[in-house]
């Protein structure tokens, strides 16, 4: 609850903080970088307060970016995302690093039958199901807060395919 607690503290306190300075010269230079702490801090704080409750780290980092981002409390701006592209390169290179050192071909070739069996029932039932248990949701959850229904197909198949995958790096890989 301590953590929680810090999270919220931080986003209020990142959001006046912005909206105090946002127009001085000095915080237009450095603004990239106050919300790449603000951001990195509350992510690590949310997903440790939600693995408590058996929820997976990226729950929280995914809470952390839509809370922070463009659409609810605007600490991290459009201008802000396209200054931070380097770093989302330089993560997705690390996640692919890792992904391809640890897959062995003997084991993929041994296991192709049963590889693809899974890899099908897992694309058209757990996509498929929760595309089409989610779309109706989303109408209803956020139908009055988007204008544009293609935003709402998006935010269903954005989370229908992290449904899919089993660990952060296949995400971050799918979402990009």
């Amino acid at each position: 609850m301590k953590k929680f607690f810090i999270v919220c503290c931080l986003l209020i306190w990142a959001y006046f903080f912005k909206a105090i300075f946002y127009e001085k010269e000095i915080f237009s230079q450095s603004e990239g970088l106050f919300v790449l702490g603000v951001l990195l801090l509350s992510a690590y704080l949310l997903a440790a307060v939600l693995k408590k409750v058996r929820f997976p780290g990226l729950t929280g980092y995914m809470i952390t970016g839509v809370l922070i981002g463009p659409e609810v409390l605007n600490i991290l701006s459009e201008n802000v995302l396209k200054n931070l592209h380097f770093f989302e390169n330089l993560a997705l290179s690390f996640i692919a690093i890792s992904a391809g050192g640890e897959l062995k071909f003997k084991k993929v070739r041994n296991n192709l039958k049963q590889l693809g069996a899974i890899l099908f029932n897992q694309i058209f039932l757990v996509f498929g199901g929760l595309f089409l248990v989610l779309l109706p949701l989303t109408k209803v959850f956020l139908g009055s807060m988007v204008e544009n229904e293609k935003i709402l197909i998006g935010f269903s198949i954005l989370f229908s395919v992290t449904a899919l995958s089993k660990s952060p790096a296949t995400t971050m890989g799918i979402i990009t």
